[in-house]
């Protein structure tokens, strides 16, 4: 790309604000990330849709558009041939896109088969939304800033806007004297933050010492924050340094701050105010060089209000606050983390050559695993997602393919089956058999066979049960017939009407595509 094309890309995109014209820190457009792709390496390459903003189209093929990964000069498009060469596209509706497929295209969208176009409101596309193209590749379309110019990256895997926007504030923060409090969801990562923000610090090789201040007993305290003298009580033979002592030179990490007793929370705002420790039974008072990093998953403000928390010292505390996203709001992120995480606990494992068993027929993890868990909201961030990882490591060995199915309750909460499972019906948390009383009715069948385009994988996936046990079904089911009771009249009459678009073909003649195709080169009807 040329510099001018560049710049006149660049501009484009700061056309549009998201949220519906309420401005963001950055100005963002539609744009397409791999969640998954056979070759693992593709994961998290994006493509913006700039010309949606100038009210034309856009297209996703085999072969367009060019995927890069965040911060590279250069990439390259799928090029896989589970990808068709016909084209996904894509059209600007108002603050919306409208989706439609050429014929011959294998897509689904939030987990249901893309049969006629469909339009997407600028609130899902601003939520991120799933598309599978050919039960192999994974995309999510959302918005995305404009690139910018790279930053250091701390140990936070991801290119999210929102995590450029977590690591620039560590960025802005690291190298001040100054304390910090880190608000942000359970599982967000922020003991992680707080040893980026002291390694990129003039204290990086200073003591970092973790505190978790709901660990804390209020009797305790006192000895535990500041240290005490020998004979300060009976047992202390010896004396003991608090935490403070310990991290002097370096950085203290109060996590869970909002859960300290209230009189933990006068001791923590005189030492930060006198900069001073007293060890209990001592009379001496020592002076402490220690920077304060503080977290919360509370509304400390509500909590101030109520009177369970000093506002005297949140305004010590918050030197510089920092917003930790949750994991929903970093969607994109998915699909980097999973493989990062896949890729560590393969190691562990001894197995990380299962890696590249993804790119072959028949993948232990199958993409519409993936799909569904790009879908999930995350209520335990990547806290939750390092289980799941774990999880499907452990689950998959062997190459034993994995499905949603079998994920233990407690791993995802008790909605898991509603918060995974496609908006078209969700499915049963465990597999059924064609001699189990819970078998899907006749009536049940058809319409999972009809809502997902007649397409065999996906009704078995709905339905919990194995494609075996979906085609033993079938053939008991008098009203629904397979591909092979379709003569080539009927095939011809019905390729002239739809205009040999496969798909339409076999939503017509209710029959799965892939074996309608397969009918087809049988009885040479071309």
């Amino acid at each position: 790309m040329d510099g001018d094309q560049e710049n006149t890309d660049l501009l484009r995109s700061t056309l549009r604000p998201a949220r519906g014209g309420v401005a963001r820190a950055r100005w963002t457009v539609p744009s397409l990330t791999v969640v998954f792709h056979p070759d693992t390496r593709r994961i998290g390459g994006c493509a913006r849709l700039v010309d949606l903003l100038d009210g034309r189209g856009a297209a996703v093929s085999r072969l367009e558009p060019v995927f890069m990964d965040p911060g590279a000069l250069s990439g390259e498009p799928l090029a896989h041939r589970s990808v068709s060469r016909r084209k996904l596209l894509f059209e600007p509706r108002g603050d919306g896109v409208r989706l439609q497929r050429e014929a011959g295209v294998g897509v689904s969208v939030s987990g249901a088969a893309l049969a006629a176009p469909r339009d997407l409101s600028a609130e899902e596309i601003e939520r991120g939304v799933v598309i599978e193209l050919g039960d192999r590749v994974v995309l999510l379309l959302h918005r995305l800033g404009p690139p910018a110019a790279p930053l250091p990256r701390f140990g936070l895997v991801g290119d999210s806007d929102a995590l450029e926007r977590l690591r620039a504030d560590i960025g802005r923060v690291a190298d001040l004297p100054v304390p910090v409090l880190l608000r942000g969801e359970s599982g967000t990562g922020k003991e992680l933050v707080a040893r980026a923000i002291q390694q990129a610090s003039p204290r990086a090789r200073e003591a970092f010492v973790s505190v978790s201040m709901a660990a804390i007993p209020s009797a305790l305290a006192a000895s535990e924050l500041f240290g005490y003298a020998p004979g300060a009580f009976t047992g202390a033979s010896r004396g003991h340094a608090g935490y403070f002592a310990q991290a002097h030179g370096g950085t203290l990490f109060l996590d869970e701050v909002g859960e300290a007793p209230p009189d933990v929370q006068a001791m923590l705002l005189r030492v930060l105010e006198s900069h001073e420790t007293q060890p209990l039974g001592s009379t001496n008072r020592a002076k402490v060089d220690v920077r304060v990093i503080a977290a919360t998953e509370s509304d400390l403000d509500a909590d101030v209000r109520e009177g369970r928390f000093r506002g005297s010292l949140l305004h010590r505390l918050a030197g510089y606050q920092i917003a930790l996203p949750p994991l929903r709001e970093r969607r994109d992120d998915v699909g980097r983390l999973l493989s990062y995480r896949l890729a560590a606990e393969l190691k562990s494992l001894g197995e990380l050559r299962r890696i590249a068993d993804l790119a072959g027929p028949d993948p232990w993890l199958p993409a519409s695993v993936i799909a569904a868990l790009a879908r999930y909201d995350w209520p335990g961030n990547v806290r939750q997602l390092c289980n799941v990882a774990r999880h499907l490591a452990i689950a998959s060995r062997g190459g034993r393919p994995v499905h949603l199915q079998e994920f233990p309750p407690g791993l995802f909460g008790e909605s898991m089956t509603a918060r995974l499972e496609p908006p078209s019906g969700a499915g049963p948390s465990r597999r059924r058999t064609p001699a189990d009383t819970s078998i899907p009715s006749n009536g049940e069948l058809l319409a999972a066979l009809r809502s997902n385009g007649w397409r065999t994988s996906a009704t078995a996936r709905q339905l919990g049960i194995s494609r075996t046990t979906l085609y033993k079904l079938i053939d008991r089911h008098a009203a629904i017939r397979t591909a092979r009771d379709v003569s080539a009249d009927e095939i011809r009459r019905c390729k002239a009407a739809c205009g040999d678009d496969l798909e339409a073909m076999a939503a017509a003649l209710e029959v799965s595509p892939r074996g309608l195709l397969l009918r087809m080169r049988e009885l040479r009807v071309d």
